[in-house]
């Protein structure tokens, strides 16, 4: 698999001029992207269809039927999304117009280069029978996703998401930001690199089902890996000619609203919710995940009011961190030139922040034992488990 070719078929009027990495910051190691890429080629190697085996299906997506498939010789597992052929926003056209490619598949396999938090994507081949869908072969997250996890502990337990694991969402889904919008790469030990040239991409529809969790071998603190999924609504940034809607609405940004007028979306409303697509930039990213944090800090499973002015917000004794606190009320700026970035923007920048948070998880997890296996809804596999208590020294020391 070629990362800096197009895929065939891939047309696009898009630019993918990469931009040039910002003084002040190491630079990364080519020797490290080189590994990352070397990993994900050898963590899928195709031999062919009848290597394959049908496990299960998932929850159907609104882009695809989504099932798990294993490999033969190897046992592992793959996620196989078989996308639907539909019509493109804005198409006057009664049938099916054809993408040239999935979305999904030419954002991942062009623009973004490998990282830990997020999805791998292996390959991407055309449906022969059924023309206008395609088969995106991707990583299997084995811990599921953030909302069904949520909803065991809230039905089944009766609990609620542990402290040490609200402040790990935070740490890591803001390394997948800060890579995704601005080359950064964080480290364990809190160390950050930026990538020589990085394209900066808007994921578009982040949300709990799209924060994904997945086991590792020698797990952070005994806790799984988070992964931001599902690339449908992703778009380079500063590209103003899209035909994408922008994601789920309850965690529309403040100026997607303004332009929808929170109307449902119809065909009726559809050029509104293209237009407010088109006008996006990185800081809708950061006011969805604002939402993330504030409905896991509230204990509520629905976002917050959007617009309003998040000074007021009340949040769970449990979880009510200054750091916390002041994330979830930055990311939830109503004025988007004011809102946080994933950056270390002298103004707007947030990873300073981070970087408190992070301390204050490595805390919990050196002087606390990790949580039993059975807390979760998608628990770690068995050979996984003799890590569980000896998981909280995995970390490196600052």
């Amino acid at each position: 698999m070629s990362r800096a070719v197009s895929q065939p078929g891939a047309t696009s009027t898009r630019s993918t001029a990469p931009v040039p990495a910002t003084g002040g910051i190491a630079q990364t190691p080519r020797e490290t992207i080189g590994q990352l890429v070397k990993e994900q080629e050898e963590a899928y190697k195709k031999q062919g269809l009848h290597e394959y085996a049908y496990v299960k299906p998932l929850t159907k997506s609104s882009e695809g039927e989504l099932a798990v498939h294993r490999s033969v010789s190897t046992g592992k597992q793959y996620v196989v999304k078989h996308t639907f052929a539909f019509r493109i926003p804005g198409s006057r056209h009664r049938e099916p117009v054809v993408r040239p490619y999935p979305n999904e598949s030419w954002v991942l396999h062009n623009l973004v280069l490998p990282h830990p938090n997020i999805v791998q994507i292996y390959e991407t081949t055309r449906d022969r029978d059924e023309s206008g869908r395609f088969k995106i072969w991707m990583e299997m997250a084995d811990g599921g996703d953030l909302h069904d996890q949520l909803n065991f502990w809230y039905v089944k337990k009766r609990s609620w998401a542990p402290e040490v694991f609200l402040l790990h969402v935070i740490v890591e889904m803001m390394q997948a930001l800060a890579y995704l919008h601005h080359g950064l790469r964080g480290t364990a030990n809190g160390k950050w690199t930026q990538d020589e040239v990085y394209n900066s991409v808007i994921h578009g529809d982040i949300k709990l089902e799209n924060v994904l969790l997945r086991w590792t071998e020698i797990p952070i603190g005994g806790l799984p890996d988070i992964v931001l999924g599902d690339f449908g609504a992703a778009r380079l940034a500063g590209d103003t000619e899209t035909d994408l809607l922008p994601g789920t609405t309850c965690f529309h940004a403040p100026e997607d609203r303004a332009i929808t007028g929170g109307q449902r979306h119809t065909k009726e409303t559809e050029e509104l919710y293209v237009k407010a697509s088109a006008n996006r930039t990185i800081a809708a990213d950061m006011y969805s995940f604002g939402q993330i944090v504030y409905m896991l800090a509230s204990k509520e499973f629905v976002p917050r009011e959007i617009g309003k002015d998040p000074s007021d917000i009340r949040l769970c004794r449990d979880f009510d961190m200054p750091e916390v606190r002041e994330l979830i009320v930055r990311c939830l700026a109503v004025d988007p030139n004011e809102r946080a970035q994933a950056s270390f923007d002298e103004t707007v920048g947030i990873l300073p922040l981070v970087e408190r948070v992070r301390k204050a998880r490595d805390e919990r997890i050196r002087t606390r034992f990790p949580l039993d296996s059975l807390e979760w809804k998608n628990p770690p596999p068995r050979r996984m488990r003799r890590f569980r208590h000896t998981a909280r020294l995995s970390l490196h020391d600052d």
